[in-house]
């Protein structure tokens, strides 16, 4: 039975009326995927398949860097693959292209005009629509609206095209509603409560639970040791610098976990990869939405994009490859405390440390 509310038969007939007779899709995900994104591009390439024959490729573009992530794609036999594998000669094979869980003038996917070349371009994204003007114009687009995840969405697509939910796509978009909605307990409307119950019957709980308790590289634990150590607290606001990380999860991994101390309300947390400085911003307010902090924020950047919603959001910043280190390190302490004053930091606020004394609050 379709979602309460959601009948989206008309919809999976404009989508797939649109990809037309394209033989093979290209499917992306926005860099550095979460278990949302690698569902949703997973669900989207199967339904195409299904319902029109068409073969698909899986990209994205960065680094699988979280444990979970990775766990998720080889349990599930997900096939994706890194788009920097891919020449001209693949691009040459697709008749279209499917971007997920993020839209065209992000800044924070593969999907180029190069790329795209006369293809058509299919996008679907739980995040807040935006404007398309200078930039690509999908040929169908279904962004926004009441969901707590793109996952749902296309829980929604497969069960309004008659799809039936083969156990690793089930578990899939099973576990990107899981995490991107925190068990149901952060931006979560009626669909994404019906999704998450409608899948359990074809998921696999088994392996949902490889997936949530993978086994951590060593790196992890110095890299969140790092982390506690560097956090500073502003009364409800802590901030964190991770200098430089070895994959760009850490920054929203990191922002996550700060968030569940005790009287904090706003979690500011960024880190340099490569060329580039990621943030990742959580709020556990309703009142405020970090999506709009952090685009009001990364606005006056001129290499920055941002992007998200209520409670999480994030941004990237691209770095001159040719800027020293001392330089970085000031433009990470720029924008840490830009972010942290629209969080209501006030100017000349003195932090104090994240860590405590963990033998004062021990057990007798």
């Amino acid at each position: 039975m379709p979602a309460p509310g959601h009948d989206l038969r008309p919809r999976v007939e404009a989508l797939l009326d649109v990809a037309g007779e394209a033989r093979s899709v290209l499917v992306c995900t926005h860099d550095n995927p979460d278990p949302d994104a690698i569902a949703s591009g997973f669900a989207l390439g199967e339904l195409l398949r299904v319902r029109t024959g068409a073969t698909y490729t899986l990209a994205h573009g960065g680094v699988l860097g979280r444990a979970e992530n990775r766990a998720m794609v080889r349990a599930l036999k997900i096939p994706l693959v890194p788009f920097a594998r891919l020449d001209v000669d693949d691009l040459d094979a697709f008749d279209a292209v499917g971007l997920v869980d993020t839209q065209p003038g992000h800044g924070n996917h593969r999907v180029t005009r190069e790329v795209v070349a006369g293809r058509r371009l299919l996008c679907i994204d739980h995040h807040p629509a935006r404007t398309y003007e200078g930039t690509l114009a999908p040929d169908y687009a279904d962004v926004g609206g009441d969901y707590g995840s793109t996952s749902t969405m296309l829980t929604c697509y497969l069960e309004a095209a008659d799809v039936s939910f083969d156990p690793a796509v089930a578990t899939a978009l099973f576990y990107g509603i899981k995490s991107d909605t925190r068990d149901l307990g952060r931006e979560v409307g009626d669909v994404d409560v019906w999704a998450y119950q409608h899948l359990v019957a074809h998921t696999d709980m088994g392996v949902v639970s490889q997936i949530e308790h993978p086994r951590l590289p060593r790196g992890y634990f110095a890299a969140l040791s790092s982390a506690v150590r560097k956090a500073r607290v502003f009364d409800d606001v802590v901030v964190c610098d991770l200098g430089s990380v070895y994959v760009p999860d850490l920054v929203a991994e990191t922002a996550d976990w700060l968030l569940l101390a005790e009287g904090i309300r706003w979690s500011i947390v960024i880190g340099e990869h490569q060329n580039d400085v990621f943030c990742s911003i959580r709020v556990h307010d309703r009142r405020f939405s970090a999506g709009k902090l952090v685009r009001e924020v990364v606005a006056a950047w001129p290499t920055g994009s941002a992007g998200g919603h209520g409670s999480m959001a994030g941004a990237r910043v691209a770095l001159d490859p040719g800027m020293p280190a001392t330089g970085r390190a000031k433009l990470r302490r720029r924008l840490l405390i830009e972010l942290a004053r629209a969080a209501g930091v006030p100017q000349g606020a003195r932090p104090r440390p994240f860590a405590i004394d963990v033998g004062a609050v021990a057990p007798e």
